[in-house]
């Protein structure tokens, strides 16, 4: 509400004038992500060809305008600070760009139809808003994001999958700045979970190349020599023990400061959070900061206790 009187006072000035005199407007500061894609390692690329097609948008963010949410039933917008692009095209770019620089596929293309595909990745933005609380602010983004396999006439056998990508990111502070940092890191976050998906996705359809084997690992279009195919397993499962017990760590310590619990014995885990336990979730650190907690009650985020 006070965010609210405040712009109404800044935009009511803007318009007033001074005994008639005419006034200037404030300038309209213009906002974009900024971010460096995901990197991929070990994982052979696919002959696939992507087309990312424009994302449809929620009737709450189809706009420029930078749109914050105070309470559960009201939607605000900034007059003076936009977006440069509508959401659903900022999301459908960053995307196309992050899966043509993983070097995953043979080809992706963004918006453009001249060239045939084999898949198509189209999309609907749910949330793309700034999230306020009395404490902090978060970055909300929501994806729905179906995978369609060109040309297939079988509307049932066409697609491929339908998932969604809910993800809120603390801001280090209450600034737009800091906003943009944020939905940056969402946007980050989410895109590297798409590509994944739809890399594992295809890799394990018939007749592909590279597809991923019963293991879990990628398999090579030829016959790699034993031996190397042993150390190389080796050394992956090492170097994954030790991140994982590097995560571990930190999770614990940051649920233990936020009054929850997190444990885990080999395959067998546990999470108590917000005074429930559960057997059914997942936990992703991401860049170091903050904890992505998905649970059947929804997903929640926490800044990382050093």
């Amino acid at each position: 509400m006070t965010k609210r009187i405040l712009i109404l006072l800044m935009f009511a000035l803007s318009v007033s004038g001074c005994l008639g005199a005419k006034q200037q407007s404030p300038a309209i500061v213009y906002y974009t992500l900024a971010y460096d894609p995901p990197a991929f390692t070990s994982l052979a690329p696919l002959p696939a060809v992507i087309q990312v097609q424009r994302f449809q948008v929620s009737p709450l963010y189809n706009s420029t305008k930078i749109v914050f949410q105070e309470n559960q039933f009201e939607r605000d917008a900034y007059n003076y600070h936009k977006w440069r692009a509508n959401p659903g095209e900022i999301v459908a770019y960053f995307l196309a760009r992050d899966m043509e620089q993983s070097s995953l596929f043979k080809a992706v293309f963004v918006f453009d139809r001249r060239f045939p595909a084999s898949h198509l990745i189209q999309g609907l933005v749910e949330e793309f808003h700034e999230l306020d609380s009395a404490n902090s602010w978060h970055a909300a983004l929501s994806l729905s994001v179906t995978l369609v396999a060109a040309g297939e006439p079988d509307v049932s056998k066409s697609i491929v999958f339908q998932k969604r990508y809910p993800v809120k990111i603390p801001c280090r502070e209450k600034t737009l700045k800091a906003l943009v940092e944020s939905m940056s890191s969402a946007m980050r976050h989410v895109s590297e979970k798409i590509i994944l998906d739809v890399y594992q996705t295809l890799a394990r359809s018939p007749g592909i190349p590279g597809r991923i084997s019963s293991r879990g690992l990628p398999e090579p279009a030829g016959l790699s020599p034993p031996l190397r195919l042993i150390a190389q397993n080796r050394a992956m499962k090492q170097r994954g023990e030790k991140i994982i017990q590097i995560n571990d760590d930190v999770i614990y310590r940051t649920l233990k400061a936020n009054g929850g619990d997190y444990i885990r014995k080999g395959k067998l885990k546990a999470l108590v959070f917000n005074g429930k336990m559960y057997d059914d979730f997942s936990i992703e650190v991401v860049r170091g900061a903050v904890l992505i907690i998905t649970t059947p009650d929804g997903t929640f985020s926490l800044d990382i206790v050093d």
